[in-house]
C-alpha cells in the first residue's frame, strides 16, 4: 500500500474523530442516547446485584453485552458508508476492530474480577469510538449552516413561478 492511501486513512480517522465536536446535537444524542440511555441495563445489573446480592460478578458480563452490540452496528453502519476516501481498507480495519470486540467479549465472560473489569471497559470504549466513527458524518446528528438562511435563502436567485397572466 502506498504513502497516499495511508494520508487519506489516516484523515478520514482524523476527519471523522474532531468533526463531531462542532455538532452540539451529535454531542447530546452520543451522550443522552448511546452512552447513557444505551447503557440502562448495565445500570439496572449494577443496582439489582449490589442492592440484592452485594456482588458485582455479572456486571462484566452485562457490559460485555452493552459493548458487543454497540460495536456490532458501528462495524455495519461502518461498512455500509459510502463516505470514506479509502472504503476497502477501512472496511478491513473496521471488521479488525470487531474482532477485536469479540475477543474482548469472551475475555469479559471468562475472567473474573479486575480482569473482567479491564476487558469489558476496554471494548466498551473501542465500541464508542467505533460507532462514533460511523456516525461521524451522519446527516440526521450533524447540522449545516446555510448563511443565507436568514434571508429565506439565495437573495439572488429567480423565485420560481411566473407573473405572467396575472391581472390587476
Amino acid at each position: 500500500m502506498d504513502k497516499t492511501k495511508w494520508q487519506f486513512f489516516w484523515f478520514d480517522i482524523k476527519d471523522k474523530t474532531k468533526s463531531p465536536f462542532n455538532h452540539p446535537e451529535f454531542l447530546g444524542y452520543f451522550f443522552l442516547a448511546i452512552v447513557l440511555t444505551g447503557s440502562l441495563g448495565v445500570t439496572y445489573t449494577i443496582l439489582t446485584e449490589w442492592g440484592y446480592v452485594k456482588s458485582l460478578n455479572k456486571i462484566p458480563s452485562s457490559i460485555a453485552t452493552y459493548f458487543m452490540t454497540l460495536m456490532a452496528v458501528g462495524v455495519l453502519d461502518i461498512n455500509l458508508s459510502e463516505k470514506w476516501k479509502q472504503p476497502r481498507i477501512i472496511y478491513v480495519y473496521s471488521l479488525i476492530a470487531g474482532f477485536m470486540g469479540i475477543v474482548l467479549l469472551v475475555f469479559s465472560n471468562l475472567l473474573t474480577g479486575i480482569s473482567a473489569y479491564f476487558f469489558s471497559f476496554s471494548g466498551t470504549l473501542l465500541a464508542w469510538y467505533i460507532w462514533w466513527l460511523a456516525n461521524a458524518d451522519n446527516e440526521k446528528l450533524t447540522s449545516k449552516i446555510k448563511p443565507d438562511s436568514a434571508t429565506g435563502g439565495d437573495p439572488y436567485k429567480n423565485l420560481p413561478g411566473s407573473i405572467n397572466n396575472y391581472r390587476i
